[in-house]
C-alpha cells in the first residue's frame, strides 16, 4: 500500500514540474504495432536540446492511469512482462518500453514522464495489438462417405484472430456457398476472437473450401473437405454382386460334388462288371458237347 501510494506522489511530481521543451524533447511515434504472444516496443528517446546529457531524476511509463515502469532515487519497480529495451537506457536517454510476451490487453495508450536536472517533459502514444487466425478445421457431421440424396452439414472453425473476420464457402467449380453459410463469431477470456460457419447443403458435390479473413479482409487461413458421395445404384450393385457371391458359389460347389459322385460310381460300376466277367460254358452246353478227332468220320 505504501509503495502505491508512493508511486501517486512521484506521478503528481512530475506532472506538476515545468515543461522546458527548449532543454530537453521526447522522441515518442504517435503509433505503434504489436502483435499477440510476440515481443512489442514502444518506442521513446528523449534529447538535451542543447547538447548536455542530462541526468534521469524520476520516470515513469502508464497505461490507462496503471504505473507499469517507474525508477526514482536509483530504484526501478515495474510490472512483470514489462522493461526498458535498452539496458543502458540512462546513459542514451533511450526509455523505450519493452512487453516481452503482448497480449489483448496490452492495446491502448501510453504515457511516458521524464524529469532530469534540465526540466520535465511528457508524450503519449498509441499501441495496436493484432493476432492472426491460427489454420481452420473443417469437417462434416455425416463423416467423408455421404448417401447420395441426403442433406450434409460442414463446419468451418477458426480461432486466434484479434477481431471477428468472417468465413466463406467454395466448391471445387469456384460457386460460392457464403450466402447458405451462418458465422458465429465469440470472443474468448484473453481477448481473441473464434469463428465458426455452419453450410447445409442438400445436394453436395465432391470438394468445399473453406477461407477464413480477419476484420480487415486480409485471407488468413484455408482448409478444404473431400466428400464421397454414393449412389443408390452403387449400392444396388453392390448388394446384387454379394447376393451372386452368396448363392451362386454354393451352387457351383454343390453341382461339382454331384459331377464328382457321378464319375466315381460310373468307374465303380466299370471295375464290377470287369470282375464278374462270363464263362464260355454256358453257352456250349444246351445239349451239345465239343466234337473231338476221334468222333469224326472222314466220308
Amino acid at each position: 500500500m505504501a509503495s502505491v501510494v508512493y508511486c501517486l506522489l512521484l506521478t503528481c511530481l512530475i506532472s506538476s514540474s515545468k515543461s522546458v521543451e527548449e532543454f530537453l524533447s521526447l522522441d515518442c511515434p504517435t503509433e505503434h504495432h504489436g502483435v499477440y504472444g510476440q515481443r512489442s516496443l514502444v518506442k521513446c528517446i528523449a534529447k538535451a536540446n542543447l547538447g548536455e546529457i542530462p541526468t534521469i531524476k524520476h520516470l515513469v511509463w502508464k497505461k490507462g492511469g496503471e504505473i507499469l515502469l517507474m525508477f526514482t532515487t536509483g530504484n526501478l519497480m515495474g510490472k512483470d512482462g514489462v522493461q526498458f529495451a535498452d539496458p543502458d537506457w540512462k546513459v542514451n536517454m533511450n526509455m523505450s518500453l519493452l512487453l516481452t510476451n503482448t497480449k489483448m490487453s496490452d492495446m491502448g495508450e501510453y504515457e511516458c514522464m521524464v524529469l532530469t536536472d534540465i526540466g520535465y517533459q511528457k508524450a503519449k502514444t498509441n499501441l495496436s495489438v493484432t493476432a492472426k487466425y491460427q489454420t481452420p478445421t473443417m469437417n462434416s457431421i455425416q463423416g467423408a462417405n455421404i448417401k447420395d440424396n441426403t442433406d450434409v452439414t460442414l463446419f468451418c472453425n477458426a480461432t486466434g484472430g484479434d477481431q471477428i473476420g468472417s468465413i466463406q464457402w467454395f466448391d471445387e467449380f469456384g460457386k460460392n456457398w457464403t450466402p447458405n453459410s451462418e458465422l458465429v463469431g465469440s470472443k474468448t477470456e484473453n481477448g481473441l476472437s473464434n469463428l465458426s460457419s455452419r453450410l447445409v447443403l442438400k445436394d453436395p458435390s465432391s470438394n468445399y473450401t473453406c477461407l477464413v479473413f480477419n476484420a480487415r479482409g486480409v485471407q488468413e487461413g484455408k482448409a478444404s473437405l473431400s466428400l464421397q458421395i454414393m449412389s443408390m445404384s452403387g449400392r444396388d450393385d453392390q448388394n446384387s454382386g454379394d447376393l451372386h457371391a452368396r448363392y451362386v458359389a454354393p451352387l457351383v460347389i454343390i453341382g461339382s460334388l454331384i459331377v464328382g459322385l457321378l464319375v466315381t460310381v460310373l468307374i465303380c460300376r466299370r471295375r464290377s462288371r470287369k470282375a464278374r466277367r462270363p464263362s464260355a460254358a454256358p453257352l456250349m452246353s444246351d445239349g451239345h458237347h465239343p466234337v473231338t478227332t476221334e468222333e469224326y468220320v472222314d466220308p
